[in-house]
């Protein structure tokens, strides 16, 4: 594998400091700018499906109502996920040693 110059160091440091953070709090979505960019980008994709001469030139055909609930849903579900590890993993966890029942404690007595 070739290295290249501090750009990819840094690029992965970027990438592991999201890992543990909630995507629905980071500071992309409080830019207007780049929440106005995919709202039109994919307001040309539905576009793109829904004009008949655009649609037929790429081959593609609408998707029913069904279909994107299906997705959204699974959407949600995914995220839901990511976002449930996220926060398991940032509950700080005991030592397997320290863990247990009062009867592995040393007796008060």
């Amino acid at each position: 594998m070739r290295r290249t110059g501090f750009g990819n160091r840094q690029r992965r440091r970027r990438n592991g400091d999201g890992t543990r953070r909630s995507g629905l709090t980071t500071e992309e979505a409080a830019n207007p700018l780049l929440v106005a960019d995919v709202v039109a980008a994919l307001a040309l994709h539905v576009g793109a499906m829904c004009l008949p001469g655009l649609a037929a030139t790429l081959h593609i055909a609408p998707v029913s109502i069904a279909t994107w609930r299906t997705l959204m849903l699974l959407a949600f579900l995914l995220t839901l996920v990511v976002e449930l590890d996220k926060w398991q993993r940032r509950i700080p966890r005991q030592p397997w040693h320290t863990q247990g029942t009062r009867a592995s404690r040393p007796a008060d007595d």
